[in-house]
């Protein structure tokens, strides 16, 4: 067995294992947002601003 093609295939088990670890983030950080959004409005109370443009006090 040649030792370089170990290597190479002990690299790419890493890079799928990252991968992996990676999609399992992005799908639970997903959900969490669209938990939020959908569900958000009856957990965490209604933030209300007093105007759209809070820069305008300064004109």
């Amino acid at each position: 067995m040649d030792p370089k093609n170990v290597d190479c295939c002990e690299e790419r088990s890493k890079s799928l294992r990252a991968r992996y670890i990676y999609a399992i983030i992005f799908f639970i950080i997903n959900l969490t947002a669209w938990f939020i959004r959908d569900y958000g409005h009856s957990v965490f109370p209604p933030t209300y601003c007093e105007s759209s443009f809070p820069f305008l006090w300064i004109l």
